[in-house]
């Protein structure tokens, strides 16, 4: 996966990115989350606890995020 390491790939991101990541991810250190949020430049990062790698997929107040922040960006438009 190195050419998905943050330091690469952000500079050229220039839209707006939401990045979540549960702090319990077992295949993903919530340390990669973080790091991409410290370099892109319109983030926002949510950070939940108890998901895991796959379940915060399925839980509906991330779903509710992540649509909410996906028509916020329609809205802008």
């Amino acid at each position: 996966f190195e050419h998905m390491e943050p330091g690469q790939v952000a500079p050229r991101v220039h839209q707006a990115c939401l990045v979540v990541h549960d702090r319990d991810d077992l295949t993903v250190p919530v340390q990669e989350a973080e790091a991409w949020a410290s370099r892109l430049r319109d983030v926002r990062l949510m950070l939940t606890s108890g998901l895991g790698h796959r379940r915060l997929l399925g839980d509906p107040a991330i779903v509710a995020a992540v649509v909410g922040f996906v028509r916020g960006l329609r809205a802008m438009e």
